[in-house]
């Protein structure tokens, strides 16, 4: 059996995002190798098993097709996947911390009452630096007398 040379495939996702502009259609999150979510990882045991060895749930190393690993955040989330997602957006963080755990708890609470962190980095960025007691409070309210 032939093996593609890796500089054949590089630029898959590339490709498929060019031709997909041409045609006007998107291409779909869920296509294998080129979608969005192709390298995408939820569940906490799933996103831990990942971490450690990624041969286990990854037929192919996302960058040999111009894609990337996400791990996301949700109600499924454990504690590999916050310790992921706080060191992906710069934060120095513990990974004995219990804080961590707790974190988990509070998203696992406020994703049932409709929040969603998957596709709001930002939000999750405050989240988990508020629960650490990162975040610096930049604003001061005064009265105005209104």
């Amino acid at each position: 059996m032939k093996t593609i040379p890796e500089r054949s495939i590089k630029r898959l996702k590339e490709l498929s995002n060019f031709v997909a502009d041409i045609v006007n259609l998107p291409v779909p999150k869920n296509m294998p190798y080129v979608g969005d979510s192709a390298f995408a990882h939820k569940g906490g045991v799933h996103a831990s098993a990942v971490l450690k060895n990624p041969k286990l749930y990854e037929h192919i190393n996302p960058e040999l097709v111009g894609n990337r690993r996400k791990i996301l955040v949700s109600d499924l989330a454990g504690k590999s996947n916050i310790i992921y997602k706080a060191k992906e957006l710069g934060i120095e963080i513990d990974e004995k911390d219990p804080r961590i755990t707790e974190l988990v708890q509070e998203i696992k609470r406020l994703e049932n009452y409709g929040y969603h962190y998957e596709a709001a980095e930002a939000s999750l960025e405050l989240l988990i630096r508020k629960h650490l007691g990162m975040l610096k409070n930049t604003l001061t309210l005064t009265h105005t007398g209104y």
